[in-house]
C-alpha cells in the first residue's frame, strides 16, 4: 500500500471509529496497546541498528504509528498533540 492508500484508509477508518458505540472504546485500547508492544519489541530489536530504527521513523505511517506509542528515536523533540473529547467518549486522534 503506498502513501497515499494509507491516508486513504486511515480517513475511511477514523470514520468507522467515529461511528462506534462508545462501549467499543475499551476494545480499540485493548487493540491499541496490543499493537503498540508488538511495535515496541520491533523497535528494541533494531537497538544495535540505529540505522534500521531511523529508517522506520521515516516512514510516513511507520514513523506516525511510532510517535504515537512515544517509541519515536525523535519523539523528545516536542510534545505530541492533546486531545479533548467528551466524558465518557474515545479519544480519537488523527495519525496522517
Amino acid at each position: 500500500m503506498d502513501d497515499e492508500a494509507v491516508r486513504a484508509h486511515v480517513v475511511e477508518l477514523e470514520s468507522m471509529l467515529q461511528s462506534l458505540d462508545p462501549s467499543a472504546a475499551p476494545v480499540v485500547e485493548a487493540l491499541l496497546v496490543l499493537y503498540g508492544e508488538g511495535l515496541r519489541r520491533i523497535v528494541a530489536a533494531t537497538n544495535p541498528f540505529p540505522v534500521l530504527a531511523n529508517a522506520f521513523a521515516r516512514d510516513e505511517l511507520v514513523g506516525h504509528l511510532m510517535l504515537l506509542h512515544d517509541l519515536h528515536p525523535g519523539a523528545g523533540f516536542g510534545a505530541l498533540p492533546t486531545v479533548q473529547t467528551a466524558p465518557g467518549e474515545p479519544a480519537l486522534i488523527s495519525l496522517l
